[in-house]
């Protein structure tokens, strides 16, 4: 067996896999031991109306953190309130941290998303919720299924974004169909495809999270190549509104609707040249029928 030498590729062995729970509790963590006093009075103004005067009386963000888990303002799942709190005060390498966090996380509730639907057996939900312990981090998964995740990631390079996603759910689906009810092994197969998917793709997520607020495509329908792969679809629909919104943030507001302007007026003018002879083939009639009236 060839070794692919790419950094996409992950080891087989699960000893860099980190469960969400833990990834999520190292980032907690990290942004504590960043805050200082004046991030501290930054937080307490700030979140004035999401905690208790109690709560943010204590100058203390670990609770703080706490007190946002039992109010269902933060999670594993969700730390959009952090991310924008890091936005308020500028802290823009803290953000950085944060945005690539919800990058994994995007990636891996896309996929969990839609291996729960297929595969309604399997309890991944409360699997991921719950709090693994370290041994349980580093299984070994199939040599088969490790093949491959990297086959696909690191042959497809030119590959529509959908299409690769979509390629890699139907893998993750064929693959967990034989796990035999085990949420736990199929979780550690999400996470690794998860793990690949966010090495490749990890600034596109960034900039743009609606990327992947798609359906993964029929299995078949995406070849890889052909520019005529895929049928204009509610998911197509979607991928083209992302382009859209890439397209803006590439060339700024005013030049995408220059853009749009000269393609309208295109348009316009094609219509005529389209239009025209059919006007000259109608004058020219009316004026043969008027010289023969006329004689």
């Amino acid at each position: 067996m060839q070794t692919q030498t790419t950094e996409n590729r992950i080891d087989s062995k699960c000893a860099r896999l980190v469960s969400p729970r833990r990834r999520y509790d190292r980032l907690l963590v990290h942004l504590y031991e960043e805050f200082d006093e004046e991030r501290i009075k930054l937080f307490q103004l700030l979140f004035r109306d999401a905690l208790p005067s109690s709560t943010l009386e204590e100058p203390n963000p670990l609770n703080w953190f706490c007190e946002l888990e039992r109010r269902r303002k933060l999670s594993w799942r969700n730390v959009d309130s952090l991310s924008e709190f890091l936005e308020d005060i500028s802290h823009n390498l803290l953000l950085s941290k944060v945005c690539n966090y919800q990058a994994i996380i995007t990636i891996t509730q896309f996929f969990l998303k839609n291996l729960q639907q297929k595969l309604p057996q399997l309890c991944l939900d409360s699997e991921l919720d719950r709090k693994w312990k370290r041994s349980e981090e580093e299984q070994v998964l199939p040599e088969s299924y490790s093949m491959k995740c990297n086959e696909l990631l690191c042959g497809e390079q030119n590959c529509d974004v959908h299409c690769l996603f979509s390629k890699g759910f139907h893998l993750l689906v064929d693959s967990c169909r034989s796990c035999n009810d085990d949420a736990h092994l199929a979780c550690l197969k999400l996470l690794y495809l998860a793990n690949l998917f966010y090495n490749r793709f990890k600034e596109m997520v960034v900039k743009s999270p609606q990327l992947l607020k798609f359906k993964p495509l029929p299995d078949g329908e995406c070849f890889c190549g052909n520019r005529q792969r895929t049928p204009v679809t509610s998911e197509r629909r979607n991928y083209e509104l992302v382009h859209q919104h890439l397209l803006s943030h590439r060339y700024g507001s005013s030049e995408v609707v220059s853009m749009h302007g000269r393609n309208l007026i295109f348009c316009l003018i094609a219509s005529l040249f389209g239009v025209l002879p059919s006007l000259i083939g109608m004058f020219g009639i009316c004026t043969c029928k008027f010289f023969v009236s006329s004689g």
